[in-house]
């Protein structure tokens, strides 16, 4: 079973409530990957999987 974890900042929201109230309506943001860091570097396994996550929606959004 996965356990899944909430951060809480100084202000008491999540980083990921802030982020969101700071984009301006003008931006669009997509998710496609999410992984647990516990070095400073990223993995480029990690990094792999998220370009071609990315390259696949673009390809898909184009095609209507």
């Amino acid at each position: 079973m996965r356990e899944i974890k909430f951060c809480r900042s100084k202000s008491g929201r999540s980083p990921v409530e802030e982020f969101l109230d700071s984009l301006t309506g003008k931006e669009m943001v997509v998710l496609n990957h999410a992984f647990q860091k516990k070095t400073q570097k990223t993995p480029p396994s990690e990094i792999s999987i998220a370009e071609k996550r990315k390259r696949d929606y673009l390809k898909v959004r184009k095609t209507p």
